[in-house]
């Protein structure tokens, strides 16, 4: 079985392979590294000091984000095997940790997450609670406590994943797959990663949120003046105060997912430029 450990974002090469190939528990014939950039490499001489590892760098047009790079890595011909992808927000990582997530690839599973706690405070524990609890009632979607960072891919799935155009990215999102059960290990406390994602994504939730407080005063002031309404109009207002109530909270739901995961829209590829092999260095 091959396991390709597929690295996205800024990375120190010498220092992944240096500490992968110390504490991977695989013969170096069972594994190949695949750094994935859209910058120009200067060339380390890495192959003297890593004679006995298969890496490689794909250097991809300027532009290409992470997610095309991963799309069009999963659509090319390369020999994939079981892919553990290492996504940006991974600073720091623990391949004894690693080791764990193909153990249990090894026991059956065929996706394994990575939960790196993000060493949140009271406040955001509670939030991202509540958000996971609307997420699987709205969305039908299990988010998971703490970002996966590393997701593993079994070979199986990553021969589907390559007959699905633009859905690759999907998976690395919201980390789950169809009548396929997750296995979640954590891993050590990182770096809380700053979301880049634009706020205005919540500017509906204040619209519908101001619109359910003033029908809250409303009926409030209702009350205190006893005005005289029939029991339709106090049924018709307590209705459409509900139904705003539910909109509020499906665009707050849907807002705090976009928020965090970004749109789960068709990704493209993109294309390769370059190819450094470690024997070519």
């Amino acid at each position: 079985m091959l396991y390709s450990f597929v690295f996205v974002g800024d990375r120190e090469r010498k220092d992944v392979l240096k500490n992968l190939t110390s504490k991977i528990n695989l013969s170096s014939s069972a594994y190949q590294v695949l750094f994935l950039t859209n910058k120009k490499q200067k060339n380390e001489n890495l192959s003297d000091q890593f004679r006995h590892t298969n890496f490689k760098t794909i250097v991809f047009k300027e532009n290409s984000t992470n997610e095309q790079m991963f799309e069009t890595l999963i659509k090319s011909k390369e020999n994939l095997g079981t892919i553990i992808y290492f996504k940006e927000t991974a600073k720091s990582i623990n391949f004894l940790d690693v080791n764990r997530m193909i153990e249990q690839n090894q026991h059956g599973a065929k996706i394994v997450v990575s939960k790196q706690n993000k060493n949140q405070n009271f406040f955001n524990k509670i939030f991202s609670s509540v958000k996971s609890f609307f997420a699987k009632i709205c969305l039908g979607l299990k988010l998971y406590p703490g970002e996966a960072d590393i997701i593993l891919i079994d070979t199986i799935l990553v021969t589907t994943l390559s007959e699905m155009n633009g859905k690759t990215a999907l998976l690395t999102k919201i980390n789950g797959w169809a009548g396929v059960e997750p296995k979640v290990v954590t891993i050590d406390e990182q770096e809380n990663i700053k979301n880049k994602n634009s706020k205005k994504v919540f500017t509906p939730c204040y619209v519908w949120g101001g619109l359910f407080v003033g029908m809250v005063i409303g009926i409030i002031l209702l009350v205190v003046l006893k005005a005289n309404m029939p029991f339709l109009g106090w049924f018709a207002y307590v209705i459409t105060q509900l139904a705003i109530l539910g909109i509020f909270v499906y665009s707050l739901t849907k807002a705090m997912f976009k928020y965090k995961y970004g749109n789960l829209v068709y990704t493209p590829e993109t294309e390769i430029v370059e190819i450094i092999d470690n024997l070519d260095e």
